[in-house]
């Protein structure tokens, strides 16, 4: 009985990963997201909880410092202090953050800017 649960446990889990495969491919198209699929091998790309992986904190930690730049707390402020702390360790290409270090999905950058007047404070990016 053993066998049998750990290779369902395994075919679950290759069941989620061929899942999320194919979301990454199918959004990126619809979205017009430029990634070369020929170097991402997308069947091991999978879902990770964050207390199992300590760089998945780290990223965890920067994300919600990005988040609490442009999202209002309960008291309707925005915390810009980490996203501008971090500014000069994301990655650029040609000196362009966006896009490259920072990527906003599923809407680009500019079209989510228009909606959401908090995402000014991502000039120090520029």
């Amino acid at each position: 009985m053993g066998k049998l649960k750990c290779m369902t446990s395994s075919l679950k889990r290759m069941m989620i990963n061929l899942k999320i495969s194919n979301y990454l491919k199918d959004n990126t198209i619809a979205y017009d997201v430029r990634i070369d699929w020929n170097v991402v091998q997308t069947l091991n790309v999978k879902a990770i909880n964050h207390n199992q992986l300590a760089g998945l904190q780290i990223a965890d930690a920067v994300a919600s410092g990005f988040y609490y730049a442009v999202n209002h707390n309960q008291y309707g402020e925005v915390e810009e202090k980490y996203l501008k702390m971090l500014s000069p360790l994301v990655y650029r290409h040609k000196k362009t953050a966006i896009g490259y270090g920072i990527k906003f999905w599923p809407n680009d950058f500019e079209s989510m800017r228009k909606e959401l007047d908090t995402l000014n404070v991502f000039d120090v990016l520029k």
